[in-house]
């Protein structure tokens, strides 16, 4: 019985942890709401910042962030942290060459959040120079030890990345800034098997972590548009999204495929 249990409850885990976005329908949900309300600023702006409207909000943001981002978070930390107590590899799992090809790719997100933080007046410069470091360099070293200790695929970053947007939302009392950061990857995951990344073993060889490092640039893209929103306005961003969502859905659909079959053929380095 105890075998069966605990069978029962590693399965279990294994489907929770590839979950990187709160499940259908709360993000949607949110979204609806979040663009009602960006509508209502926009209308009648004194009727959105009354107090019984931004504790709606507010609430709804503290939800969000406790139940789902932050413990996504630290759930992927913990995880990354525990490889370290595994024994050191001898060699890499990967290159240094595709190290620097994950961490030069995924590396726009924060900088683009950091100015968007110091343009609208909520960060010093070097406060949003630290924002950007320090929020990228939680990446590297997430792919520093996979890359000597454990090259299993942990969510991490995409979390830490939710609760840049989602904060800068806050401060920035429109929920936009949420909704065009988290939509589109919303989109990626209708891709048949986008979200199963450990299964694909995306940084067990070369051409897979290449390929994931096109996911990255394709990610970046997203969230560069979300500072095309910031600084010239909601109808240059749905311009951009018109490109880019589609371009970063067909392509993901691509890479996937070619990953799927990757994953079936022995591995190399």
């Amino acid at each position: 019985l105890n075998f069966v249990l605990g069978n029962r409850c590693r399965a279990a885990c294994r489907s929770i942890l590839p979950m990187v976005f709160a499940p259908y329908p709360v993000d949607e949900s949110l979204f609806a709401i979040g663009a009602a309300y960006s509508l209502l600023r926009h209308v009648q702006q004194d009727t959105a910042d009354s107090l019984p409207c931004l504790a709606i909000m507010g609430c709804l943001t503290w939800a969000y962030t406790c139940y789902y981002v932050i413990p996504g978070f630290l759930r992927g930390g913990r995880v990354i942290f525990s490889y370290l107590g595994k024994e050191r590899a001898a060699q890499p799992h990967f290159s240094w060459k595709c190290y620097y090809c994950l961490c030069a790719s995924e590396s726009a997100t924060t900088v683009v959040c950091a100015a968007m933080f110091y343009d609208a007046g909520w960060l010093s410069f070097w406060g949003a120079v630290a924002l950007a470091t320090f929020g990228n360099l939680a990446g590297y070293g997430k792919y520093l030890i996979q890359m000597w200790y454990d090259h299993d695929y942990v969510a991490t970053s995409i979390f830490l990345y939710v609760l840049m947007y989602v904060t800068l939302a806050a401060c920035q009392r429109d929920p936009m800034y949420y909704i065009l950061m988290v939509y589109p990857f919303k989109v990626l995951l209708k891709v048949p098997h986008y979200g199963n990344m450990k299964g694909r073993k995306i940084l067990f060889d070369e051409a897979s972590i290449i390929l994931h490092s096109c996911d990255h640039i394709i990610h970046g893209s997203i969230t560069c548009c979300v500072g095309i929103y910031h600084f010239l306005g909601l109808e240059a961003v749905v311009i951009a999204h018109c490109f880019v969502v589609p371009l970063g859905y067909f392509i993901s659909d691509g890479t996937t495929k070619v990953q799927q079959r990757l994953a079936d053929q022995p591995l190399s380095k």
